[in-house]
């Protein structure tokens, strides 16, 4: 059972290595510092835990169920999580390396203030996510829906937009995120209404 491994784990100050655990409920645990090596989830449901300082290494995570969790100030390198359920999570001072989403729920996740290097969000719901003050190194974002998403002070310079949806984005006055950001024709009535200017 991955609750009593994960407090075991830390208790003895050691990783859990190469773990599989399945169909799994953990109800309101901190779990703050775990570290988790090769671990591979699936199908679990996370409520009310904890994970503060915890770090991910090698990790799937398939259609798993981590809403409203806390994640903040954790460490993820070279993660996988497909299918999964991250709404109103919280990510905040994290570093994120070689991490993949894929086809996952992130509507008002919390990012502000993390490091991404070499991640990627492909066919992601990000609606109303807040993603400020990122500091971004060859991020793909690929058909995700960025509705309302809060972007201020992330430089988006080089970034692909040209396939996410950016309605309604939220920038900071000056628009200076969007600074050498790629985009689509379609999205140029977006961008418009963003600047203020009147399409006639």
């Amino acid at each position: 059972m991955f609750a009593e491994d994960a407090i075991a784990a830390i208790e003895r100050e050691e990783p859990i290595n190469d773990g599989v655990y399945e169909d799994e409920q953990i109800t309101g645990l901190d779990l703050s510092r775990l570290e988790l090596v090769r671990a591979h989830m699936e199908r679990c449901r996370f409520t009310d835990c904890t994970f503060t300082k915890a770090s991910f290494y090698e990790c799937r995570f398939e259609d798993c169920d981590l809403s409203n969790c806390r994640f903040d100030d954790s460490y993820w390198k070279q993660c996988t999580l497909t299918g999964a359920n991250g709404t109103g999570a919280d990510l905040s001072h994290s570093t994120l390396r070689m991490t993949t989403f894929n086809g996952c729920a992130l509507r008002y996740m919390n990012l502000s203030l993390s490091k991404l290097e070499d991640c990627a969000f492909v066919d992601c719901r990000l609606n109303d996510a807040a993603l400020s003050e990122l500091k971004l190194k060859r991020l793909r974002l690929d058909h995700c829906d960025l509705t309302r998403a809060e972007l201020f002070r992330t430089p988006l310079k080089g970034i692909d937009l040209s396939s996410c949806t950016i309605t309604a984005i939220t920038l900071s006055d000056s628009r200076a995120e969007l600074a050498g950001a790629k985009v689509g024709m379609a999205q140029c009535v977006d961008l418009a209404l963003m600047l203020g200017v009147k399409i006639v």
